[in-house]
């Protein structure tokens, strides 16, 4: 479930083929990066970017229709070099990520545009080539007041680090790469980095490769995150690691036991389970004493009353050492059911 103010996590592995080819800090921030996830989101050439960001270009700064021009000529690009993913969305887990792909590989193991340009050269063709380079330089300029705002997350990096820290978000990071199954090799070493997003937009992640990319508002929302938000959206992120076939796998023994459909299909498991790994895990590390179960964790009903239920399994199915597709499948669609047969219970009372 993709929310819309971005700050950007980025979650690293060290890997064959590991992004970053040079050290770098575990949380860090590249305006190689930052750059091109904002003109990537502006151009809209997949349907799971957020509009917001479009939206918020043409209120502020007009666009024109030579640029709409030049986006349409760009999203042409971008379509021609990326590698699609075997993705099917008949499970419990419909993708909402857009993964690395040789394209956006190259300003994620740059130090600098200029560095993501050269990488850019050993992918696409020298015609291509050389549009991009004017098409960056060109909206560079036009998102200039944003890039400066952009400045301000390398002061911010320290204290999320150290309340992130605080709260075990690391920790939990690396628990759930095991619990859910995701490739230990692939995952072993974790980075974060950040993306400017519009204001008003909620915080959301991306998971490139072994990189989360926290997508934030420097300005109204680094100097106090809520890592409710966004820890949730990180193991959103995760969840849409996992391979097709065990997102496959799991929709089909879950939906065995537990007889719900008439409901958006993140919204029955997927979402419900990243407000436990997320937003109940990190706040119970955080404030152990003061933690409230009864709070509000969702305005939606149905995640708000799951997530309460599957809390108290997983916080188990951690200790036991269980994993996703474990005895938790069982455990966690028995009491969907039960959810499910009380509405019915309710329904019929009337």
């Amino acid at each position: 479930m993709k929310k819309y103010i971005y700050l950007v996590i980025v979650l690293f592995t060290i890997h064959s083929h590991q992004i970053f080819a040079k050290s770098r800090r575990v949380f860090f921030y590249s305006e190689a990066i930052d750059n091109f996830t904002i003109i990537d989101q502006l151009s809209r050439w997949s349907p799971l970017h957020n509009k917001a960001y479009a939206e918020t270009f043409d209120k502020e700064y007009k666009l024109t229709g030579s640029e709409k021009s030049l986006f349409e000529d760009y999203s042409k690009i971008r379509k021609k070099y990326i590698i699609k993913p075997e993705i099917t969305n008949h499970h419990l887990f419909p993708s909402e990520s857009i993964f690395l792909d040789t394209f956006s590989r190259a300003f994620f193991t740059a130090d600098s545009m200029t560095e993501a340009y050269k990488n850019l050269k050993e992918v696409v063709g020298e015609s291509d080539h050389k549009f991009l380079l004017d098409f960056y330089e060109h909206f560079l300029k036009r998102i200039r007041a944003w890039r400066q705002e952009a400045q301000s997350f390398r002061s911010h990096i320290k204290n999320f680090e150290k309340l992130f820290k605080k709260g075990k978000g690391p920790q939990s990071v690396k628990k759930y790469i095991k619990f859910f199954n995701l490739d230990k090799k692939e995952f072993r070493k974790i980075y974060y980095t950040f993306a400017w997003a519009p204001e008003f937009e909620k915080t959301t992640v991306d998971f490139m490769s072994n990189i989360l990319v926290i997508k934030i508002n420097p300005i109204a929302k680094m100097a106090n995150p809520d890592f409710s938000i966004i820890m949730t959206e990180i193991v959103d992120a995760l969840l849409d690691a996992q391979s097709e076939s065990q997102k496959a796998s799991f929709s089909s023994q879950f939906k065995k036991e537990c007889n719900i459909s008439k409901m958006p299909a993140s919204l029955i498991y997927k979402w419900p389970l990243s407000v436990v790994a997320g937003a109940l895990i990190f706040e119970l590390n955080l404030k152990k004493k003061e933690f409230n179960l009864s709070k509000e964790w969702s305005k939606n009903p149905w995640v708000q009353s799951y997530s309460q239920i599957l809390f108290s399994q997983f916080e188990r199915a951690l200790k036991r050492r269980d994993h996703l597709m474990g005895s938790f499948l069982k455990e966690s669609a028995l009491s969907c059911q039960n959810l499910v047969n009380l509405s019915g219970f309710l329904s019929s009372l009337k």
